[in-house]
């Protein structure tokens, strides 16, 4: 009834449009999911390894997954609300610049009026006086004439503070966006944890029931209870305790821990590592494969394995680009400099090998923007050899939100290939539409500022 209630109140407010209350209600839920685990956990040696504890574990992931499916779809809403925000601000900033422009060359042709109203009044006083009906008609028209250039010069101060207070307005708004998409792509990547964490929590749970588990756990009982046997019995007896009992159950306890140690390695690599269940099987098979074939534990590999995901290997050149890493680490001589630096040396063939596979890699990342759910206006894209110009094609005819940030995806991928291969690190890329007619250029690294630069080209 308590948890009815509970998801009743969560869901009604929900429903509301304060953001950060919202955000708050649900984090407060996942709080005390992750509080109810604890308790349950509470004065249980190893609770998470036993079969009851990993399927409280599991409940305790769903819970929390659903609730943060929950706040990525407040953050979605609230970037929404920053996007049209944004793009009110932009059309009204566009509509206001118009406005002032217009008002700017009207008080310009005033103030043409004033000086030709001036002159005609001072020829009419010098040729018939000043009481004459035409110097007054002149004089009666300069009036009117500066009149209507002192309003049209306060309207101008006027537009223009406007404009200036818009301005203002939309760096606010843009400020806003940006925050509103960190966090949605922080809230995100949570969710994306979570599901790594329930699958890897799923997989423990299916070893620590399976027929396997079982059958080591029957053998260490076996064994505990023939060893508690043993000690009534006389030499014959210890003898059987020493060669038969304690073998099986070591043999029990090693299977049990080998196949959890692995799958607590593998998690990372699936934090990392965008890819099917099929592709994260053959990885874990090429995983074990490879502990037989190099002066590496599976452990080891699966750290690279998992820190090649977060460079953006692609999944293609995931197991050779391990390979090579660790027969590399294996054969490189690394030097620690006095500067904190390190100077590593290495065969030119392997070099030249990492060079290639990476060169690969970054066309790949650059083929598969084109239609992405991220860039989806983004239709085409084109390269040099070296990378140091990249085309982006848009389907759309000026360069809007959708694709603004495509060009500096495109540009690091490219800088820190070119950096790792010792090449001059320089990008330029520029984005034209379907006529080929180009909309924008940048060149990488000199569009980031300059800590982003020094960290891009840091040895």
């Amino acid at each position: 009834m308590s948890e009815t209630l509970r998801d009743l109140v969560v869901s009604l407010s929900l429903n509301s449009d304060n953001f950060a209350r919202n955000i708050r209600s649900v984090q407060k839920q996942i709080q005390e999911a992750q509080s109810s685990f604890k308790l349950a956990s509470a004065g249980v040696a190893d609770f998470e390894k036993t079969a009851a504890g990993l399927s409280t574990k599991l409940d305790t992931l769903k819970r929390t997954l659903s609730l943060q499916k929950d706040a990525v779809g407040q953050y979605e809403r609230a970037l929404g609300q920053a996007s049209d925000k944004l793009q009110e601000c932009y059309t009204r900033q566009g509509d206001y610049a118009q406005r002032l422009e217009e008002a700017k060359n009207r008080q310009a042709q005033l103030k043409q009026e004033v000086a030709s109203a001036a002159a005609a009044y001072k020829q009419y006083r010098a040729a018939l006086g000043e009481t004459d009906s035409a110097t007054i008609a002149a004089r009666g028209n300069l009036d009117l004439v500066k009149e209507e250039y002192r309003q049209q010069t306060a309207e101008v101060r006027k537009l223009s503070a406007q404009q200036t207070a818009l301005q203002k307005s939309t760096q606010n708004a843009a400020d806003a966006f940006t925050t509103a998409q960190t966090k949605l792509n922080n809230a995100r990547a949570a969710v994306k944890q979570t599901q790594a964490d329930i699958e890897s929590c799923n997989r423990a749970l299916k070893t620590a029931q399976s027929q396997w588990t079982a059958m080591g756990k029957t053998l260490e009982d076996f064994g505990q209870k023939a060893s508690a046997t043993g000690k009534a019995l006389t030499g014959a007896g210890k003898t059987l305790t020493t060669t038969v009992t304690t073998p099986i159950v070591a043999m029990g306890t090693a299977a049990i821990k080998a196949s959890l140690d692995f799958e607590s390695s593998f998690t990372s690599v699936r934090k990392t590592v965008d890819a099917t269940e099929t592709e994260f099987a053959a990885l874990a098979s090429a995983s074990k494969s490879m502990s037989t074939q190099i002066a590496a534990s599976t452990t080891e590999i699966n750290e690279v394995v998992a820190t090649a995901g977060q460079l953006g290997i692609a999944n293609d050149y995931l197991v050779d680009f391990t390979r090579t890493m660790i027969d590399l680490g294996n054969s490189t001589d690394i030097v620690a400099n006095e500067d904190g630096s390190y100077t590593a040396t290495m065969p030119i063939d392997k070099y030249n090998e990492l060079v290639d596979s990476w060169h690969d890699s970054t066309a790949k990342q650059l083929d598969e923007m084109p239609n992405s759910e991220t860039w989806s206006t983004i239709t085409a894209v084109d390269y040099d050899e070296q990378f140091s110009k990249v085309t982006l094609t848009t389907s759309n005819s000026q360069v809007g939100l959708s694709e603004a940030f495509a060009p500096l995806q495109a540009g690091l991928i490219a800088c820190i290939y070119q950096q790792f291969a010792g090449q001059p690190v320089s990008c330029v890329v520029s984005i034209v539409d379907q006529s080929g007619a180009e909309l924008a250029s940048t060149t990488y690294p000199d569009a980031l500022d300059q800590d982003q630069r020094d960290s891009l080209t840091a040895n």
